[in-house]
Order: C-alpha cells, then sequence, then structure tokens
C-alpha cells in the first residue's frame, strides 16, 4: 500500500510544484525554464578522513573541482583527522578502518539527509563522484533546451524493463509532440497576459537507461536510490524525471510507470511555474559538475 502510494504522488507533487503559490505571484516562465535559470543546486559535502596530513593527487582532485576553489561541481571538502578525539569519535560513529577514506553526504538544506556514498579514497573513486557518463548528457541536453531528461534504472528483469521502458520511451514521443508551452500567463494581480517568449518552443524530452550494476554511475545511483527510505527494496524498473538544474523529482517505480503519469509529469514540468522557493518544493538537487550560468 505504502508503494502505491508512493508510485502515485507524483503528479500531486508537480501540481503543487506548479499551482501553489500562482494565485499570489504573477508568473510566465514554464517550470523547466524557471529552475534552469533561478534554482541554484545545493552543495553535497564531501568528508575526506585521513590519519595526519594527506598529499595525494586524488585529493588534489577532489579539492580541484570542488565549489571552494569555483569549480562548477556543487560539493564542498571537508578533511578529518582521525588520530585527533574529534576524528576518533567519527570513525567509530561511521565505522571506519581504513584511511584515506571519502564520504558523500546529502546536501544540509536537501529533503533527504544523510549519507549518499562512501569508499577508499582513490583516484577512480574520485573522478566517479566528480563526473559520469549519465549525469554529463543531463547537464548537457537540459542546457540544450531540453525540457527534462528521464532516468530509467533499469531492474535487472528483462521483460519487465522492456515493458516499463518502451512506455515511457513512447509517452516521451507523444508528449513531445502534444505538448506546447502555454501562450497565456498571470500577472501580479492575477489578470491573464499574452507570453510570446515561448511561442516557437520545441519540446523534447529524453531518455537515459542506467543498469544498477553499472560502476561509473555508483554515485548517481546511489543519489537517487538513497531519495526515498525504500527505494533500495524494490528490484523494479524505476524513472525519475530531472529538470532544471539538475533537480530530480520522485521516482515512478515498476506498474506505476503508466502512460498517464509519464505524461502527466511532462506537462507539469511544461506549464506555468509558481515562481517560488526552490525548498518549498519535491525532488533533491544531483551532483553535476556544469556551468549552468
Amino acid at each position: 500500500m505504502r508503494r502505491k502510494m508512493l508510485i502515485n504522488r507524483l503528479p500531486l507533487y508537480l501540481f503543487f510544484i506548479l499551482f501553489s503559490a500562482v494565485s499570489g505571484h504573477g508568473c510566465s516562465v514554464p517550470v523547466f525554464r524557471y529552475a534552469l535559470e533561478r534554482w541554484r543546486a545545493d552543495f553535497y559535502t564531501v568528508i575526506v578522513s585521513t590519519r595526519g596530513t594527506l598529499e595525494d593527487e586524488a585529493v588534489a582532485l577532489l579539492q580541484e573541482h570542488a565549489i571552494d576553489h569555483d569549480s562548477l561541481s556543487n560539493y564542498t571538502v571537508r578533511t578529518i583527522d582521525l588520530s585527533t578525539p574529534a576524528g576518533a569519535r567519527y570513525a567509530e560513529e561511521n565505522d571506519i578502518t581504513t584511511t584515506p577514506w571519502l564520504a558523500l553526504y546529502y546536501p544540509s538544506h536537501a529533503n533527504v539527509r544523510g549519507l549518499v556514498w562512501q569508499g577508499p579514497l582513490n583516484e577512480t573513486n574520485v573522478k566517479r563522484l566528480i563526473h559520469s557518463p549519465a549525469r554529463t548528457a543531463v547537464a548537457e541536453k537540459l542546457l540544450a533546451g531540453e525540457v527534462a531528461m528521464w532516468l530509467f534504472i533499469e531492474s535487472g528483469d528483462p521483460k519487465k524493463d522492456d515493458r516499463a521502458r518502451k512506455i515511457v520511451q513512447q509517452t516521451l514521443e507523444r508528449a513531445a509532440k502534444e505538448l506546447k508551452i502555454p501562450s497565456t500567463g498571470v500577472d501580479i494581480d492575477g489578470n491573464a497576459i499574452e507570453v510570446t517568449d515561448f511561442v516557437d518552443y520545441v519540446v523534447h524530452f529524453d531518455v537515459i537507461d542506467i543498469a544498477r550494476d553499472d560502476s561509473t554511475e555508483m554515485i548517481l545511483l546511489s543519489a537517487l536510490l538513497g531519495s526515498e527510505p525504500d527505494l533500495p527494496f524494490y528490484d523494479e524498473p524505476m524513472v525519475f524525471p530531472v529538470f532544471g538544474r539538475g533537480r530530480a523529482l520522485h521516482a515512478i517505480i515498476g506498474d506505476g510507470i503508466t502512460e498517464k503519469t509519464v505524461f502527466d509529469g511532462c506537462r507539469s514540468i511544461t506549464a506555468w511555474c509558481s515562481c517560488e522557493i526552490k525548498a518549498q518544493n519535491p525532488g533533491i538537487d544531483l551532483l553535476i559538475s556544469a556551468d549552468w550560468s
């Protein structure tokens, strides 16, 4: 029953994004465009655990791409010396027995908190934390004008995956043909106004398939599957709509992946935004390195 509720709540959450504040705020910008231009991605926290001073190429690479160094990634880096009393407590609380150690945490202001992923600090893991093929593709396509990217997480069962993938692909094609950016907006007094900025905008959506055992996508998979408490326990295909600067909404899962749920998601993202604070909306920002400006 709980999963059924989770499956069916996406359209409701999207409705909340669009219309919860329209009555008090004039807006003539679609959701996906407003999020791309206004919603700055939240910062993840990376904690490096060492014993004493550590000079390492992997650490240098990690720090080079941190937001603290004016890079394009949305994470900050903290170093904890486990040989100190505070570090020893941290090691005990997090069962760290090997150093150097790398741990990635969700943004402090996110709708979900806690650990995303952890493992040995080495060059391979640092590179996978900073970049991945799917995250790079998401950023490139959103910046190129794609309304939303749909991340399809395979279950590993070919029959289930083929059924769900077919529904998603066919529905996205239908949405691209049928959906248009509204030509009538609302001013601050609630009066209808004509909007011509998006008359010729080509609405398009795309999907990226990701296998659950794809090691190059371990950070993305951990972030998505950890975004709701019960997701790791389901061996069903899942799809996450991603828009703006990498904002991933709640998953649609298994039999909940229908033409209606996918189409409603597409339609909601192309409608007018309520122009409110990002934190009041569902979803999480993904860790993505991109020049959103």
